[in-house]
């Protein structure tokens, strides 16, 4: 399930056209969380969604938070209010029909998990809600749960006990923190050495990277034309389903580029990405190199 990040300052018919030339079935948008504070806003991009899936073909839409709304906080109270925050973000995502809220981690390794849990508590203990929270790998700071696979991990499972929880692998972010999958075995050793992480990534942000590996830095490129490269995004996809949602998020670029690295990805995807009927064959299937 292929999909691209839509600015949410695009009007209606610009998405529409984006969407059905480029053929695909999900899409990420970015919006500021005040967009949805105001009633007459809020019911606008509701009527909008709701457009997108039933005219356009569109099965999937997420929203990413801005930077600066994230799991944050060098104390008790700040952590708080970023968790109170999400909350209010994820109530308004559930009554406009999103299938998920993707937020990035940054918080220090130093701060352990029954304290997060705690705090959790706090601000969950009575939620209903049932869109998910989703938890993105980081490329910074290094000293981060984001960067931190297994803290990641622990995380989504410690969070997911009082409101729905998943994660979103980036590629691209995966790259710069120093996690090698440059072919399938090392990809392969990377899901094992990683189960709670693995077992909970609903969706991928696959992305190649500007900057080497290992470099902590966060700079998109686009697919095939950085420093991972097809050989390794293809041995990554090999690890997963074809009907598991998938982002690109490019550099600005013409249309014409943009969708050339649409038609890349499709290529990649129908290569390496397994078929949800057919896993126990996913050994034998190709790779783009």
């Amino acid at each position: 399930m292929i999909g691209i990040q839509i600015s949410g300052k695009q009007a209606l018919d610009r998405w529409a056209k984006i969407i059905d030339i480029l053929q695909i079935q999900a899409c990420q948008i970015v919006v500021h969380p005040s967009a949805f504070g105001v009633p007459k806003t809020r019911f606008h991009f509701q009527s909008l969604f709701e457009q997108l899936k039933k005219n356009h073909q569109l099965q999937k839409i997420f929203i990413h938070a801005p930077d600066h709304i994230s799991i944050q906080g060098m104390t008790r109270y700040q952590r708080l209010r970023s968790f109170r925050i999400l909350r209010r973000l994820l109530e308004s995502c559930e009554n406009m029909g999103i299938d998920g809220l993707i937020v990035h981690v940054n918080l220090r390794k130093t701060l352990t998990i029954k304290s997060l849990n705690d705090e959790l508590s706090t601000i969950f203990f009575d939620s209903m809600i049932q869109t998910p929270l989703i938890l993105e790998n980081t490329a910074y700071p290094k000293d981060s749960y984001g960067c931190d696979l297994s803290l990641l991990g622990n995380l989504a499972e410690t969070i997911e006990q009082w409101t729905p929880t998943n994660i979103c692998l980036d590629s691209a972010h995966l790259f710069a923190s120093a996690y090698r999958f440059e072919n399938r075995e090392s990809a392969t050793q990377l899901k094992k050495q990683y189960p709670d992480f693995f077992k909970h990534i609903a969706l991928l942000h696959l992305n190649d990277s500007k900057e080497p590996f290992g470099s902590f830095k966060d700079r998109h490129e686009h697919i095939g034309k950085g420093c991972i490269g097809l050989g390794a995004l293809g041995a990554l996809l090999s690890l997963f389903d074809k009907d598991l949602p998938l982002i690109m998020e490019p550099p600005a670029a013409p249309f014409e580029e943009l969708n050339a690295s649409v038609e890349r990805l499709k290529k990649l995807i129908q290569a390496n990405a397994r078929d949800p009927e057919a896993n126990s064959s996913a050994s034998s299937m190709p790779w783009v190199f």
